[in-house]
């Protein structure tokens, strides 16, 4: 279950992602049914009914498959200077 949903949902975002990746988006579409599986796993060892077939797994999956996505595309996505966060000072004055 979770590796036909990872490959169809995998698959559909690579399209999503910025055309300047290239052949890096298809990274994204190889590795969703992998982390999809990971998800289902992590949530049947949690003692949740995945017997019932649903089509996305419990928090406890998720949360693990976000961090691990989250981490994929801080390494897929390119920072440029143009995108980078600054931290810039600003000149507001406190009144006490």
């Amino acid at each position: 279950m979770g590796a036909l949903n990872g490959l169809i949902l995998g698959a559909t975002q690579a399209f999503a992602l910025p055309r300047q990746l290239g052949p890096r988006r298809w990274i994204w579409a190889a590795a969703m049914p992998a982390l999809w599986s990971l998800g289902w796993t992590v949530t049947t060892l949690a003692k949740i009914a995945v017997d019932q077939q649903f089509i996305v797994f419990g928090a406890s999956g998720a949360v693990l498959v976000t961090a691990i996505t989250g981490l994929i595309l801080n390494r897929l996505l390119p920072v440029t200077p143009a995108n980078k966060p600054a931290i810039v000072p600003t000149s507001a004055k406190v009144h006490s």
